[in-house]
């Protein structure tokens, strides 16, 4: 079995890549090939987010399923690129290494083992740490970044998405005040049903 993501054999490098990250990350970064473009990495994102979409979907329908799907591959796709430019970005800057944002979508394709178990409620909130871990594993195995480097790469980009979420809920309150009158009657309602 390879630990790399092959183009001839995607679901034998899934299952391999899934195992390696659960019992020897570190390993399987050290020995990533460098790479020329997105291709490869985006098809095993594409796969690892797939299966907890097509989850949910199958409890839903087909007719959603549909919409459901290439939505969801889409924006996860799309925010866990926008993540590897704040990832590259970073390592240029704070790290003085050489990690294009190539580099990091790569780190970040081969780190999705666990969003193949996030669906669930309870298992959502460690499977996001143990990506992050497998973020930094990543960062410091296949990029040759410091363990410290990178762990403030990635505390600060946490602490940037959080600024980003407040400003915007700041902004829906701030200037959009029928946002709040609506909140406020969902909580009423709310509260009469329970009680």
């Amino acid at each position: 079995m390879t630990t790399y993501a092959a183009r001839d054999n995607l679901s034998e490098a899934v299952v391999s890549i899934l195992f390696a990250a659960i019992s020897s990350p570190k390993h399987m970064f050290e020995g990533l090939p460098r790479v020329s473009g997105y291709r490869d990495s985006m098809r095993l994102m594409a796969a690892y987010m797939s299966l907890p979409l097509l989850m949910a979907s199958m409890m839903t329908g087909l007719i959603t399923a549909i919409v459901i799907v290439p939505v969801g591959l889409a924006v996860g796709i799309g925010t866990s690129w926008l993540w590897a430019v704040w990832l590259g970005w970073a390592s240029r800057r704070l790290g003085h290494a050489n990690v294009s944002t190539i580099d990091a979508f790569q780190v970040l394709a081969y780190g999705a083992p666990p969003l193949v178990f996030a669906w669930g409620p309870y298992l959502g909130p460690v499977m996001a740490v143990w990506n992050l871990w497998l973020n930094w594993r990543g960062l410091v195995s296949h990029c040759k970044l410091g363990g410290w480097t990178a762990t403030l790469i990635i505390l600060a980009g946490i602490l940037g998405l959080a600024v980003i979420m407040l400003t915007v809920v700041a902004v829906m309150v701030l200037w959009l005040p029928e946002n709040v009158e609506m909140l406020m009657e969902l909580i009423g309602l709310y509260l009469e049903s329970q009680g």
